[in-house]
This record gives C-alpha cells, sequence and structure tokens, in this order.
C-alpha cells in the first residue's frame, strides 16, 4: 500500500486512543491529558494519519470508482484476513519503536482485485463511516442499559482521504474516507469453514434480541433473507428472489423445521457479525461491523440464526413473530423514534455540508454527538 497524501482526522475518540496506545502516545505528545488541548489533539491525529492513511495500490491504479489518488513513495505491508474486502489490519512504529495495530476499513479493494461497482468499489463513504459509528455507539449505550456483558469493538477515528468515492448513478458520490478500529480477530466459523454450531446460533440470536428491545437491528436489512412460498402447489424457497434447489426430502425437512403453514414467510438471518472473543470468552462477547445496523419500530419477519457455515441449509434456531421471545421494541426504551428526528437530517446535512467545505469537522462532530445523545435519553432517564 501506499500512503495518502492530504488525508486528514475528521473526528477521534482521543480518550480511547490513549486507553489503548498511552505509553507511546503520552510519549509522542508530552502530556496525559488530551481533553480541551487542541494542540494535543493535533499531534495525535498527525500520529493516527501517519499510521493509517494508505490505499492499495489496486485501488489507486485506477479512475474508475474514485477520483485520482494522490498517493506518496510511502509504503506499507498490511494483513488481509479472509473475507476483509476493503478492509485491513495496519501495523505501525510509535516514537519507541513498538508496534501498534489498527484494523482499517475502506483501505482499498486487495492487491489481485479490482474495484467493481456498486458493491465492491473498496471504499467507505462519508456517510457509511459516520452511520457506523453512530450504531456503534447506540449499541454500546443500549448493550450496557441492558446489563449485559456484550460490548462492541470500538473505533478509533474516521479519516478522510480527500478523495471522492465515485458510484456512476449506482448511488450518490461521497467522500471517501478510513473507520479506523481496535484491532481484533475473527472465529473461524465467519471466514473458514468451521460450523457455528447450536450454542453460537442461539448467542447470535439472543444478541440480536437483545438489541431488538431498543429498537435496534443487524439484521432486518435483507443482507440474508428468504421466502418461504407455495406455487401451484409447490413449496419453494427463494433467497434474493432466486430460488434454490433442495430435494423432496429436504424440502419436507425445512417445511417442518420452520412451521410452514402454506402461507408466505419471511426469514430474516440473523446478521450479528463477532470477534473471535465469543470463543474464547463466551460470556463476554465483542460484536463488530455496524454498517448493516437499522433503526425500526417493529418487526414482522421470523429469524433464522445458523448453525452451519453453509447458512442455505437452513438449518438453525428459528424464531416466529407468534412467540412469547420474539422481541419488539419497548416504547420506553426504543431508539427508532429517531428514524424521523430533525438530528438524523441533521447529520445528513452535516455530511453534506463537510463534503462541500461548507462546513468543518468540528461542527460534523459534534452533530453525530447530538443525535447519539438524544438517541440514548431515556437510557439514562432522561
Amino acid at each position: 500500500m501506499n500512503a495518502v497524501e492530504g488525508a486528514q482526522v475528521i473526528c477521534a475518540n482521543y480518550d480511547l486512543l490513549f486507553h489503548d496506545f498511552g505509553k507511546q502516545l503520552v510519549e509522542f505528545t508530552g502530556t496525559t491529558h488530551p481533553h480541551g488541548n487542541a494542540r494535543v489533539r493535533e499531534t495525535v491525529d498527525r500520529w493516527l494519519v501517519k499510521q493509517v492513511a494508505y490505499i492499495s495500490k489496486s485501488q489507486s491504479a485506477q479512475q474508475i470508482t474514485n477520483t485520482r489518488i494522490p498517493i506518496t513513495k510511502e509504503e506499507k505491508i498490511v494483513y488481509r484476513p479472509p473475507r476483509y474486502g476493503r478492509a485491513a489490519v495496519m501495523c505501525g512504529d510509535s516514537n519507541n519503536g513498538k508496534a501498534v495495530i489498527f484494523d482499517v476499513k475502506g483501505c482499498g479493494v486487495p492487491p489481485d482485485e479490482e474495484p467493481i461497482l456498486p458493491n465492491s468499489n473498496g471504499l467507505l463513504t462519508l456517510e457509511e463511516a459516520v452511520w457506523e459509528l453512530v450504531f456503534e455507539r447506540l449499541v454500546y449505550s443500549a448493550l450496557v442499559h441492558s446489563g449485559t456483558s456484550i460490548r462492541p469493538i470500538p473505533a478509533y477515528a474516521i479519516v478522510d482521504l480527500g478523495i471522492t468515492a465515485t458510484f456512476h448513478g449506482h448511488q450518490p458520490d461521497g467522500r471517501a474516507t478510513l473507520l479506523v478500529r481496535r484491532a481484533q480477530t475473527r472465529p473461524k466459523f465467519q471466514w473458514g469453514q468451521a460450523d457455528p454450531g447450536p450454542v453460537v446460533a442461539h448467542q447470535l440470536l439472543e444478541i440480536e434480541s437483545t438489541l431488538r428491545r431498543y429498537g435496534i437491528s443487524a439484521s432486518n436489512c435483507g443482507a440474508v433473507r428468504f421466502k418461504f412460498f407455495e406455487k401451484d402447489g409447490v413449496f419453494k424457497v427463494t433467497r434474493d428472489d432466486e430460488e434454490l434447489e433442495f430435494s423432496d426430502a429436504e424440502l419436507e425437512r425445512i417445511k417442518a423445521d420452520t412451521s410452514f403453514n402454506g402461507q408466505e414467510m419471511i426469514f430474516d438471518g440473523v446478521n450479528v457479525q463477532v470477534s473471535s472473543s465469543l470463543l474464547e470468552d463466551p460470556q463476554n462477547p465483542r460484536i463488530l461491523d455496524f454498517g448493516r445496523y437499522r433503526l425500526c419500530s417493529s418487526f414482522s419477519a421470523s429469524l433464522y440464526s445458523w448453525r452451519e457455515r453453509n447458512y442455505l441449509s437452513l438449518r438453525g434456531e428459528i424464531l416466529h413473530p407468534w412467540e412469547t421471545n420474539y422481541v419488539q421494541p419497548d416504547p420506553l426504551l426504543s431508539m427508532a423514534r429517531m428514524q424521523d428526528h430533525p438530528l438524523k437530517e441533521a447529520i445528513q446535512e452535516a455530511i453534506v455540508g463537510y463534503e462541500r467545505g461548507k462546513l468543518d469537522k468540528t461542527t460534523l462532530a459534534s452533530t453525530i454527538n447530538e443525535f447519539v445523545l438524544e438517541a440514548t435519553a431515556p437510557l439514562r432517564g432522561g
């Protein structure tokens, strides 16, 4: 990868950075207190950009999915765990020679791939990064309030690459950014051939159900959605409107396992992504990747949490809306009211304003904070 010239930090969690890289940052900045000190924050920003502002060579070699990327001759070798796509693990040397590690999303496609529109462009827009950050914070507040020990993997910062991600009409263009996250490992069942198994399938369903009480869902976005129905007396199963092939015996098994009653049924696959901590410490799992999370005022689809790596087998835990443990948002705690709140529109306007150079990054960060504070006010008794 090559360093990107002119990249800058839009917003950062300085407390978290000092918590995770305290010794390095204290030596680099000369202080342990970033609060209210613009000089310290600017110094940390420069340090962070030096560590993570890199883009893959295959991304910078073209100008179809992005405007020209101003790269320097400075290079970095990064690590791409399986199925990482536009993300990578980056290691850097701090001023005292000790390595620091970041998980960086939006740094371009792998060297053996080319960006493809619209969904494999290798980049992360500012809008995507902002809403991932927002949902990480909403999820954190919900989990703390629920009393569970589950926590999200936190993000350190959003970094502006200074270029535009171009979609040629597939969706609006946007500023290309990096979402810099705490480094972690992922379990084999999410990238390899290992099966989640019934215990993990149940845990993931429980996490989804816990969040639904607060009007948050990782699974209501249609990322993994199945439709069951009968056509001319024949039972059929589709995924994204494409019919799946099963033997007659398997179709009968699926009908029995899912309590199919002859009426059309929609099943949402549980799309909660976790780190390896779920297996290493099952009582304290960590969740990540909030790009698919949504605010929802109610739920109507059945839930399916697979216990086999091949989730298309439709073998797993099923939860129907008519069952007593199917969770709907609690009216007193739900954050779904923010879907139509003026602060949501304010965030969108702030993103556009920043991209057009009419709004500074401080105002954008402040708008994000206002939204999160308002959304979580009922959880604080506000």
